[in-house]
């Protein structure tokens, strides 16, 4: 088992852990199982002035409010991140094991850095037709933008194999990922 706490002026994450494993067949075998559980709050304060800057669409307001002490503009917004694992390992001789593992996390609500943006400079193509110079008609920031809802899978093994003579072990380990 096990937790935590992170805090910082404009992040709170609490996370906690619970794990374990059983081993059959004379101890050659074992199954691991985890689970963990995180809840983050992001409380970024937005610089006064780039505020007038960032292009404040739904998403801004959406996760947007106002320090009543500072009046500062505030994003803000909660993540939760539920993973597990499982695991299986062989041992199949004396110098030799294999593992296979499994794995799954789904996090929800907010996952964007309130700390990224993108800018754009909106220029009128029409004004190099008679100079080299072309003034800049609009220029706006937008803020990252992820997607509320994310499912990362990942399955893997590996092969280890213990060479006597040169007191060392050969390993091939293979993982594959994908990420909605």
């Amino acid at each position: 088992m096990g937790g935590g706490i992170s805090l910082e002026d404009d992040y709170e994450s609490r996370f906690g852990n619970i794990g374990g494993h059983m081993d059959f067949n004379q101890k050659r075998t074992t199954l691991n199982l985890g689970l963990s559980y995180t809840n983050s709050q992001t409380n970024a304060i937005v610089n006064h002035h780039t505020s007038a800057y960032i292009e404040k669409d739904t998403y801004f307001n959406d996760h947007s409010s106002q320090n009543a002490t500072t009046l500062a503009e505030v994003l803000s917004g909660n993540r939760q991140d539920w993973a597990t694992t499982l695991g299986l390992t062989q041992v199949l001789t004396k110098d030799a094991l294999v593992e296979a593992n499994v794995g799954y996390t789904r996090s929800t609500g907010y996952m964007s850095n309130p700390y990224k943006m993108t800018e754009v400079l909106f220029v009128d193509p029409e004004q190099f037709l008679f100079s080299d110079f072309a003034s800049i008609n609009t220029v706006a920031a937008f803020l990252e933008r992820r997607p509320e809802v994310r499912n990362q899978w990942n399955v893997g093994g590996r092969c280890v194999q213990y060479i006597n003579p040169l007191e060392a072990a050969l390993h091939f380990d293979y993982r594959f990922s994908a990420d909605d």
